[in-house]
């Protein structure tokens, strides 16, 4: 079922609701910060994503490339924009790469990267809530009702990088128990920015007021704003909740695969089951769902294999 090319189709609407791709179209690149971007890169960066998942769910490779691979899906303009060497052609193709090109599963992919910023800045609030709700299946609770907005007389607020601000914001009483799920997972992102390009520094651009021209014989011209560019270190290095250290992405990835692929693989089972009996899942399916994620786990992590178990269920044949 899965080989016939009609199943495509299913795969990818699929992944685009469980991998919130309609993101990456919500989130406008900012230009004054990115002059190079286009906007037709984003396409095929959600066919990057595409790709991946239909790699998964169609070819058989095992579920844990998500968390971490040792290629990607690309052509040969993408690759230009990931500065990848040596692809050519426009058709888009499985590319090995190593740990030095800071790319390899999802969440290296444009796709999650522009989706989860605000065009301008990364944003590890965003980042650290799509991974412990996207990957993870453990969303953070919603905000309450009260959360104060940025406090603006910090001082040097205006040079702070957005995720500087946000980290002197979560401070406050209200919002720190909150922060503290969520921040550390999204801090390793850091290399990346808005645009889902690698970095070694954060761009920070500031408002500065020009000084106004003239003299005593001529009016003085009305003051305008410019703006101050700036370079900070990157600050990648985070305790997670469990009280693991990681340093950057590549760490991140591993703690994944080694600590939480069963948290993973439980809620990609979740999401598959759900969408094949058509309704939410409730206690009532726990056992179902634990037997599947231990069989998820001996089949190598195997999605076609996976599927057959749940469409030879018996929850599956008596389904509504």
């Amino acid at each position: 079922m899965l080989k016939d090319g009609k199943s495509r189709r299913w795969v990818e609407r699929f992944a685009d609701q469980w991998l919130q791709t309609a993101l990456l179209g919500n989130v406008a690149v900012d230009r004054n910060y990115y002059p190079k971007f286009k906007d037709s890169i984003k396409e095929l960066m959600h066919r990057e994503t595409y790709e991946a998942v239909n790699d998964v769910f169609r070819n058989g490779s095992s579920a844990l490339n998500f968390l971490k691979a040792d290629h990607v899906f690309v052509n040969q303009t993408l690759a230009s924009y990931y500065m990848l060497k040596g692809v050519r052609g426009e058709e888009f193709q499985k590319v090995a790469v190593d740990e030095k090109s800071h790319r390899g599963g999802l969440l290296t992919q444009g796709t999650f990267l522009i989706g989860n910023s605000d065009g301008m800045n990364s944003h590890a609030i965003l980042r650290g809530v799509w991974l412990a709700d996207v990957i993870l299946h453990d969303p953070p609770p919603d905000p309450p009702a009260n959360v104060p907005p940025l406090d603006e007389n910090i001082p040097g607020f205006e040079k702070m990088t957005l995720n500087q601000k946000l980290f002197a914001h979560r401070n406050n009483e209200a919002c720190r128990s909150c922060h503290r799920k969520i921040d550390p997972w999204g801090i390793p992102f850091e290399n990346f920015d808005a645009s889902g390009l690698w970095r070694t520094k954060a761009l920070v651009v500031s408002k500065a007021t020009e000084q106004p021209k003239g003299n005593e014989s001529t009016p003085k011209k009305a003051s305008k704003p410019v703006f101050e560019k700036s370079y900070l270190e990157i600050e990648n290095q985070s305790i997670l909740p469990d009280g693991s250290e990681v340093d950057g992405i590549e760490k991140l990835k591993e703690y994944l695969i080694n600590h939480r692929k069963r948290d993973f693989a439980k809620g990609l089972v979740e999401r598959i089951l759900a969408y094949a009996l058509s309704r939410d899942l409730d206690f009532h399916d726990e056992e179902l769902v634990n037997e599947l994620v231990d069989h998820f786990d001996a089949s190598g992590y195997s999605v076609p294999e996976l599927i057959e178990e749940i469409v030879s269920s018996e929850k599956f044949s008596k389904r509504k």
